[in-house]
């Protein structure tokens, strides 16, 4: 019984990155056309307490063209590494080390989608006066409180 329960945990993670790395038609809100929108809604939410100034507010608009363009550019690539997950899974006898291989040498996708995040965040914190930097800092620090894992 114990062998059972010590295979189980790396067949659920298994599964649970296969689905991961090969797309979420369950979940259509992290796949489908309107997650650029959902994306950057979020980001004027943040943004609209700091009242920027027309200036700010252009060079805001052109990162956000900017950042539509990278979200469009990720979705694109994990749809093309999802359907490569497909096919293989489709075949009569899939090979798991193709499949695993795949899934190997795709984060690489997700790493450059979180550096451009980063450095997008960067270029719009170089923008703001002192006010509006206190601000996203204040925001940082309730988001670290709250999703960080000191202490746990």
């Amino acid at each position: 019984m114990k062998r059972k329960s010590i295979l189980i945990f790396p067949v659920l993670l298994f599964a649970a990155s296969l689905v991961f790395a090969s797309g979420c038609k369950r979940e259509p809100g992290f796949c489908g056309r309107n997650l650029p929108d959902r994306i950057l809604k979020m980001a004027d939410r943040s943004v609209r307490d700091l009242a920027l100034t027309p200036e700010q507010k252009k060079k805001y608009d052109e990162m956000k063209a900017e950042t539509r363009a990278n979200i469009e550019k990720y979705l694109e690539e994990r749809k093309k590494v999802s359907g490569q997950i497909s096919a293989e899974l489709a075949r009569e006898n899939p090979d798991m080390n193709k499949i695993a291989l795949i899934m190997k040498e795709n984060p690489p996708i997700r790493e450059e989608a979180y550096r451009q995040a980063i450095d997008g965040l960067m270029k719009f914190y170089a923008i703001l006066d002192d006010r509006q930097k206190g601000k996203v800092i204040e925001k940082i620090r309730k988001m670290q409180k709250n999703f960080g894992c000191e202490g746990r």
